[in-house]
């Protein structure tokens, strides 16, 4: 696996990586307060490398960019991608 980015959380009690695993982009989330921070959820997020990521001030959502020039939405409690934007042409470098 390649860490492609990473981010805490607004209240800093997750780690969010973006992975790419055999090609695929995935989030891996780390609960930072767990005395075991082996501990991970491992999401498939997108058909490529995620290239960026950020949390919505409130930390109840997630937007997600990458290669396969597709915006995903995620909902933060669920980890459940709730909405995409797929209108782009070429891949996303940066949400914000």
């Amino acid at each position: 696996s390649v860490v492609e980015a990473c981010i805490f959380s607004p209240a800093g009690r997750h780690l969010v990586g973006a992975m790419t695993t055999n090609g695929l982009g995935e989030l891996t989330v780390w609960d930072w307060e767990s005395e075991d921070t082996s501990q991970k959820y491992v999401y498939p997020a997108h058909t490529g490398p995620i290239y960026s990521m950020v949390f919505s001030p409130d930390g109840t959502r997630l937007a997600t960019g990458g290669s396969d020039a597709i915006v995903g939405l995620w909902d933060v409690d669920s980890m459940v991608c709730t909405h995409t934007i797929d209108r782009c042409i070429k891949f996303t470098r940066s949400v914000s």
